[in-house]
């Protein structure tokens, strides 16, 4: 273990040599503040966070296609492709019955806006609106701060009610209770406030192929006495909502995946001219769902992680093998140093560990200074960072300021996990060189500048 003399040394060869501990320095903290942006980037797409702590265990469908089989006479029969999301007959006479999950929720849409007028206000706002179930707030923990969420009676009996988040509730009516029973007009009707939520941050959109529990305001979808009608006439199966299940397990994942095919098949045997199919392999699971863009695009497990690996050993081996070459360069210059200790007795090991304490100073500045750097510019640009999560943040953001929390920020796992990578890689970018230097004979390395 190295002491107080040998750190001191260090610091005071560091000093020695500002320029080269500069820039040293300086590429330590560029990989790790690259790699830890990274990292922090594919944390929240896929990490249990606020309010979605059962990623792990929630399966997908957000896309269906329905084969419609055309005869025109005299033997020309031709399919018809529709392409759609999953309509409400579906989702009540079928996907509703499947046994193997613990929840079941379906949502109407995605991420929709609307023009709101608050009570007590003088001009509209144009806020996110999530249309949803009961089932919703049981699959996402959401921190209730005020009133209650939406029940099962509410939703049976088409109230248009709503709950809101904390930021709307203040920017409108100064507070969380103070929000409670307040009112607002969305499209001609008027909505009452039954509860306040803690609001999700935007950042928890992970893309098209995935449901998200974002949003300013929550509504029964059952408020829109629309939300039976089938807006595809020849395909009755498709329509506007997607759903999801919470599963116990990955086995009950997999019990779930085999009731989906059953029903299906039964669905189809049915009706031989309409036949009703799952993009892919939905329902899927939140890994699947985030790294898609499209519901229909295959997945390849091994792709994606060799894809993501590539990019992250790029941000650690680009900067390392730059590190390498000027510790070699380094290195050439204290060979005569190197070649006098020798001569005096100090033995490799000890010359070796010096070296590495010599370069475990600069690269624990550097990798300190590239966490500040890492989440002063995550935090700078979370709204830019926007684009990484969502293909229009631009225009779905409308101006929302995106929060970040500190659960999104501070995670032990990705904090010391990308130090440690990096940390381990400039050891060994440090160790080559110098082990290539210390197995020049004394003689040599003592004449190496005459």
């Amino acid at each position: 273990m190295p002491n107080c003399k040998t750190i001191r040394q260090a610091w005071r060869e560091a000093r020695q040599n500002p320029v080269f501990s500069g820039i040293y320095v300086g590429g330590v903290a560029l990989a790790i503040a690259s790699t830890m942006l990274f990292a922090l980037v594919q944390y929240i797409r896929l990490a249990p966070i606020y309010p979605e702590y059962n990623r792990g265990r929630t399966l997908y469908i957000m896309s269906a296609q329905c084969s419609i089989k055309l005869d025109f006479g005299d033997g020309n029969v031709q399919t018809h492709n529709i392409g759609y999301s999953i309509g409400y007959p579906l989702i009540a006479d079928y996907l509703s019955q499947l046994e193997n999950c613990e929840e079941f929720s379906a949502c109407k849409g995605g991420l929709g806006e609307g023009l709101v007028l608050p009570e007590g206000g003088k001009e509209k706002s144009n806020i996110h609106i999530k249309e949803i179930d009961p089932a919703f707030f049981r699959i996402y923990d959401f921190k209730i701060l005020a009133g209650r969420l939406i029940t099962q009676q509410d939703f049976d009996s088409h109230s248009k009610i709503a709950v809101v988040g904390d930021k709307l509730a203040r920017k409108w009516w100064g507070g969380e209770e103070e929000a409670v029973g307040k009112t607002f007009e969305l499209d001609d009707n008027q909505y009452t406030v039954v509860g306040v939520v803690k609001q999700p941050s935007f950042l928890v959109n992970p893309g098209y192929t995935v449901l998200s529990s974002y949003a300013q305001a929550y509504l029964p979808y059952t408020h829109d006495d629309q939300f039976d009608t089938d807006p595809v006439d020849e395909a009755p199966f498709l329509g506007p909502y997607s759903v999801q299940f919470l599963v116990k397990d990955d086995d009950q994942a997999e019990a779930l995946k085999t009731e989906v095919e059953e029903m299906l098949h039964r669905i189809n045997s049915m009706d031989t001219t309409n036949q009703i199919s799952f993009y892919d392999s939905q329902p899927y699971g939140h890994f699947e769902a985030v790294m898609k863009e499209y519901s229909s695009d295959e997945f390849d497990s091994w792709s994606v992680i060799k894809k993501y690996g590539v990019i992250f050993l790029a941000l650690l081996f680009v900067p390392a093998l730059n590190l390498s070459g000027m510790i070699a360069g380094k290195m050439d210059g204290k060979l005569p140093e190197i070649g006098i200790r020798k001569s005096f007795g100090a033995s490799r090991r000890k010359l070796l560990g010096q070296i590495l304490i010599d370069n475990l100073v600069l690269t624990g500045i550097g990798a300190v200074l590239g966490l500040i750097i890492a989440f002063v510019v995550f935090y700078a640009c979370r709204g830019s960072i926007a684009y990484l999560f969502f293909n229009d943040a631009p225009e779905a953001l409308a101006g929302e300021e995106v929060q970040i929390t500190a659960d999104m920020l501070f995670n032990p796992t990705v904090f010391f996990g990308a130090l440690g990578v990096c940390l381990v890689l400039n050891l060994l970018a440090a160790i080559i060189p110098a082990m290539v230097s210390l197995k020049r004979p004394i003689v040599s390395s003592i004449n190496q500048k005459r």
